[in-house]
């Protein structure tokens, strides 16, 4: 009985923390790179900057947040990491910096069917965009786009791992790119419920043993 209580003691002290910290991002895409990726529409509004001090070099700060969002186990993206997602898509095996374009592609529809986007219309024009971590210049950063071209007489689709922006810009139509391997992880609703399950339980088992005395 001492251990259950114990337990249930943990699980209410985790639910507490977790709901005064920054949510969990559970906005995400299970991608076909085999990586949990998140929404980029998250972190809209975002510099280069203000993402490197979270996540400088890639890996996230413990602690760290951005929009609001706990960044903690997650990994801010490089141009090829991210060029790796998109090759997962298309099928290529290229590396970043690159662009490439294709008319009716099924990769494109594909991709923006999975993920968000930042800028377009849905049905219209679609676009992915944010910022990745690799710097490009001293003062640049490289962003990575994936477009849906549904517009136009010839709906050209494509991507872009090469495009750079100044580090302090910022954008409505610019998110980042958020990575960590696939886990499930409770959420503190759900710690709570398990607690007031084995809670639930251990005042059964101490009936039936009043009982049977």
């Amino acid at each position: 009985m001492k251990h259950i209580l114990s337990a249930i003691s943990l699980l209410l002290a985790l639910a507490s923390g977790a709901a005064t910290a920054a949510p969990i991002l559970w906005d995400t895409v299970y991608a076909k790179d085999g990586r949990e990726w998140a929404q980029l529409d998250r972190f809209l509004e975002t510099s280069w900057l203000r993402l490197r001090r979270q996540c400088p070099g890639g890996p996230c700060l413990p602690g760290s947040e951005m929009n609001g969002w706990s960044l903690e186990g997650w990994n801010w993206g490089s141009a090829q990491e991210v060029q790796d997602l998109f090759n997962a898509y298309t099928g290529h095996t290229a590396v970043a910096p690159t662009s490439y374009q294709e008319l009716n592609s099924l990769w494109a529809p594909e991709f923006t069917r999975a993920f968000r986007i930042t800028d377009g219309v849905v049905g219209g024009n679609e676009w992915v965009h944010g910022w990745t971590s690799t710097q490009a210049a001293s003062t640049r950063g490289l962003t990575a786009v994936m477009f849906n071209g549904t517009g136009g007489p010839v709906p050209t689709d494509s991507y872009d791992t090469s495009i750079a922006y100044t580090f302090t810009d910022t954008h409505s139509w610019l998110g980042a790119w958020f990575w960590r391997e696939p886990r499930l992880v409770p959420s503190p609703g759900s710690m709570a419920l398990l607690g007031t399950g084995i809670l639930a339980l251990s005042v059964r088992r101490r009936r039936r043993t009043a009982h049977r005395g």
